[in-house]
């Protein structure tokens, strides 16, 4: 098992190649690197001096993996994660004696709903688009 600071390092890392693969289109690997992000910003939240900035890597490794989901039209993964997701802020948030934790995870449960309103918008009209375009093409 990784260490605290060893899993905060590496999700940051994870979210630099997942950047990189979405700007290659490559959804299989940034899936993976996500869910590795994820899990590491988990139990760096542990560690008291990581947590803040581990909670913040976790949502948002979490809203650009709900993102993927959708864009590749997986939409019960979607649900999973964003639920997956809520119940894991809101154990930080019950689980701290800390009020900038809880404003923290209540504002990042705030930023879920938000960015996965936003992302099944933009995935419906990109379908959309991708439909039109393929009609198009076949006339």
């Amino acid at each position: 098992m990784k260490n605290a600071y060893t899993g905060y390092f590496s999700s940051q890392g994870n979210l630099q190649k997942a950047t990189q693969y979405l700007q290659q289109k490559n959804y299989c690997s940034v899936t993976s690197v996500l869910l590795e992000a994820i899990e590491d910003a988990r139990c760096a939240a542990e560690e008291a001096a990581l947590t803040a900035n581990a909670i913040q890597t976790y949502t948002t490794a979490s809203i650009l993996l709900i993102a993927v989901y959708i864009r590749i039209n997986k939409p019960l993964l979607a649900q999973e994660r964003q639920e997956s997701a809520n119940r894991q802020l809101q154990q930080w948030r019950t689980n701290t004696d800390s009020i900038q934790i809880n404003e923290l995870c209540r504002y990042c449960c705030q930023l879920l709903i938000t960015g996965c309103q936003h992302s099944r918008c933009v995935g419906h009209y990109t379908q959309q688009l991708e439909e039109l375009n393929h009609a198009q093409e076949q006339t």
